[in-house]
């Protein structure tokens, strides 16, 4: 298989009909391969409004702490290690990417060895030229097929918060190449944001779980008295603990934006912890990973 054959695997959702096709469309206009991983019920729901779109058909999802039937980060990732090339790619179901010619060829030499993500515009139409940069999370990520294992065994799930810090978090930790594409290729019409609190809350629980329980493997190990930080754990830590001492100030004497004093309130001290833990990753993330700018169009 070509290497710029690049297979992109998403999950689409029947309640979202308009926008993803058409997001879809922009993809295979820049000679990206795109692949729906969904139930049977929702690919005969999503067939008929995307009828030239490949499926890879997974068991329905056990429902969220929500209630929702979103489907799990893993079962995404199964498609590309079935059907991928050497490189793969995952992209928010809604957003456009818009690049040079060439665009595909250029993230087959970035890619090498680790992973190529970046953020979307926010812009008011979808063919606005410009927009907003947005800074708490991250749209698309390409990688190699052989380093998909990395990232799986998590809970987490497309359409709910957290899976997107995941994928570069893991990354840096696992001392892969993280490089986050600065220039503008992805754009996303503003709406209202669908996420939920327990979503939020469990997928927090089990991204603090996950860290506490390797920085302590990490910290215990002789690697970590050699002075180089490899897996970037110390850069970790020195944002969480910048982010806890300024969160709490505020938290502390103003209630934060959770609302209520925190003294005594275990639902607001668990809401802190996990929103300063949410901040230190985006600010972990922001300071290590290599900053890249696709090379300039030729006349």
């Amino acid at each position: 298989m070509d290497e710029t054959d690049i297979l992109i695997a998403i999950t689409l959702s029947p309640k979202n009909p308009e926008k993803q096709p058409a997001a879809v469309a922009s993809w295979k206009a820049l000679g990206f391969r795109v692949l729906s991983a969904n139930p049977a019920q929702e690919i005969a729901e999503i067939s008929q409004l995307a009828p030239d779109l490949e499926f890879y058909e997974i068991p329905a999802p056990e429902p969220t702490p929500a209630g929702r039937g979103l489907v799990p980060l893993d079962k995404v990732f199964e498609p590309l290690l079935k059907e991928g090339g050497e490189i793969c790619g995952i992209v928010n179901s809604d957003v456009h990417l818009r690049a040079p010619a060439g665009f595909v060829s250029d993230l087959a030499q970035l890619v090498r060895g680790g992973l190529v993500f970046g953020s979307r515009q926010e812009v008011a139409d979808i063919n606005d030229e410009e927009g907003k940069p947005f800074t708490q999370g991250y749209d698309f990520f390409f990688f190699e097929q052989e380093s998909i294992p990395h990232f799986t065994l998590s809970p987490l799930r497309i359409g709910a918060p957290w899976w997107d810090y995941w994928l570069p978090f893991r990354a840096l930790t696992q001392k892969m190449p993280a490089q986050q594409l600065m220039t503008p290729v992805a754009y996303h019409q503003i709406h209202e944001t669908n996420w939920l609190w327990d979503e939020w809350m469990t997928y927090a629980g089990f991204m603090a779980d996950f860290i506490m329980h390797n920085a302590e493997d990490f910290f215990s190990a002789p690697e970590a008295q050699a002075g180089p930080d490899p897996f970037h754990w110390q850069a970790f830590c020195r944002s969480f603990t910048m982010e806890h001492f300024q969160k709490y100030d505020v938290l502390s004497k103003h209630g934060g934006r959770f609302g209520g004093e925190l003294q005594g309130d275990t639902s607001t001290h668990r809401k802190y912890f996990h929103y300063t833990l949410s901040m230190a990753i985006n600010r972990f993330i922001a300071d290590e990973a290599a900053k890249i700018f696709l090379p300039a169009e030729k006349d």
